[in-house]
């Protein structure tokens, strides 16, 4: 619960840890830090939300997928848990190299009837990433959401719809 209070508002869970018992910011992050969350098309996330989606209602499972890339000071570092080098391209989770990351592509997906939102994928890359592997991507995404039961009608780069689904 506490998680949930801290994603929403980081200034009211403040104001209730106050009034409520709730775990400390730390002990959320730590629980966070075990989530195994890795570049690519996440089993776990996926997994987690064809749960919800087999509660919503038919209209609530229309959905748009949404992706855009954006760049980041490029730095490679230790990541203590995994004991692993992070900072690296990885351009879909087939491929991996040495080459040092300024880049980040992420997806997304939204509902259009109900409004609700639910981060699904990233990578990083040099530059930006190749056309064949965003299509490489996007195919694979929108497939792992049908399974999940959505129904994606449209993917949405930045404001512009690219591509309507049948």
């Amino acid at each position: 619960m506490g998680l949930i209070l801290h994603k929403q508002s980081g200034r009211g869970y403040r104001a209730l840890s106050k009034i409520f018992a709730l775990p400390s910011k730390k002990t959320i992050m730590q629980l966070l830090n075990r989530i195994p969350i890795n570049p690519g098309v996440n089993d776990v996330i996926f997994n987690n939300l064809a749960e919800v989606v087999s509660g919503l209602d038919e209209s609530s499972k229309y959905c748009a997928v949404m992706f855009d890339e954006m760049s980041l000071d490029p730095h490679i570092h230790l990541n203590v848990a995994t004991k692993e080098f992070e900072g690296f391209e990885t351009n879909d989770d087939e491929q991996r190299n040495a080459v040092i990351a300024d880049h980040a592509l992420v997806f997304m997906v939204r509902g259009l009837v109900k409004n609700w939102k639910q981060p699904l994928a990233y990578t990083f890359c040099r530059s930006s990433t190749k056309s064949v592997i965003l299509v490489r991507l996007l195919t694979k995404i929108i497939t792992r959401c049908q399974q999940a039961g959505l129904k994606v009608i449209c993917t949405i780069c930045g404001n512009t719809c690219i591509q309507e689904s049948h």
